[in-house]
């Protein structure tokens, strides 16, 4: 039934086209094809715009700003300098040596890091290989 039908559109198909004139273009086409395409590439049809825009930059970075000038310069108002303030001498106390020697990594984790570490060292050498050959062809 199927190819019936089929066969039924390509003749009707056929005697159509037998039936039309064929039709040429006008004598400046390609010109006023091109010149619309020359206007549409001048007037930027494509517009990028930023993921991120400047203002929430903006609020970030005073956000981030003023995070930082309160926790060096603001607070309890003893008289203290900022250095004092980061109370760097827990790193230089053995406490946090103390801390860190008594984690223990189980050996499971160390093989899937190293194995890891070495796929990875496998695997972007090959990948940049490959895109960089698909980019000269």
């Amino acid at each position: 039934m199927k190819e019936n039908v089929d066969k039924n559109i390509e003749e009707l198909t056929k005697k159509m086209l037998k039936n039309t004139a064929l039709q040429s273009p006008s004598f400046d086409f390609t010109s006023q094809v091109m010149s619309q395409i020359n206007a549409i590439s001048s007037s930027e049809a494509t517009k990028y715009k930023t993921l991120i825009p400047k203002r929430f930059w903006v609020v970030i970075l005073m956000s981030v700003v003023g995070l930082v000038g309160f926790s060096v310069f603001g607070g309890t108002g003893e008289t203290t300098s900022w250095f004092e303030k980061l109370n760097l001498g827990t790193l230089f106390d053995g406490r946090l040596t103390d801390v860190l020697s008594s984690v223990e990594i189980p050996k499971t984790v160390v093989y899937t890091v190293a194995l890891l570490g070495l796929i990875m060292s496998i695997q972007i050498p090959l990948l940049k290989h490959y895109f960089n050959n698909r980019l000269e062809n």
